[in-house]
């Protein structure tokens, strides 16, 4: 008998999980499909989510959904060694540190104390 990786077998349970709407106090704004994903990065102390794409750069704002897309070749303002991006809209004067198939990572907290943790499934 062949024994799956125990990551395998925890990927396995997740997709047999009922997709359920988010509990209070999020809620599902939008959903958007993004081709050609380069990287993601949060504007500085804001909700702003700047999005890298082989089609451009887009600003999502976490609770209204998109607010700026910018269709200029994003390889101009993505730089894929220290994983950082020029801002587009009300983000165009940061400089973003983004998180990609290629490394980076995300903010694990808020500014209004909000933090993310990772549990083990069990």
């Amino acid at each position: 008998m062949t024994h799956l990786p125990k990551y395998l077998t925890e990927r396995s349970r997740l997709r047999t999980l009922e997709v359920q709407a988010p509990p209070s106090p999020w809620y599902k704004v939008a959903t958007y499909a993004v081709g050609g994903l380069l990287g993601v990065g949060y504007g500085e102390a804001t909700d702003l989510l700047l999005v890298i794409s082989s089609q451009g750069r887009s600003v999502f704002d976490s609770y209204r959904g998109k607010m700026a897309r910018n269709y200029a070749e994003p390889y101009l303002y993505f730089a894929e060694v220290n994983l950082t991006a020029q801002g587009i809209g009300v983000l165009a004067d940061e400089i973003i540190h983004t998180a990609s198939l290629d490394g980076g990572r995300l903010p694990r907290g808020r500014h209004d104390s909000w933090r993310l943790e990772a549990l083990p499934i069990v």
